[in-house]
């Protein structure tokens, strides 16, 4: 009877760790999302100032040749 018992409590231990590390692992999952779209965010604007840098230069490139001749 005691060995029933106890096993009845390992159960309930072993439900226990495994919806605290399901718990767990959703919320990472969550993160890593999270940090995946903060990344793609970042490396867009990124893309949009190096565009524009590279813009401002063509002109400017542009220009000195024009004033050269």
């Amino acid at each position: 009877r005691d060995s029933v018992a106890s096993r009845g409590l390992g159960d309930v231990y072993k439900r226990q760790t495994l919806k605290k590390t399901n718990a767990e692992l959703i919320a990472t999952l969550d993160d890593v999302l999270k940090i995946q779209e903060e990344g793609r965010q970042k490396r867009q604007t990124a893309e949009q100032e190096m565009a524009k840098m590279e813009t401002e230069l063509k002109a400017k490139l542009l220009e000195l040749s024009k004033t050269s001749r």
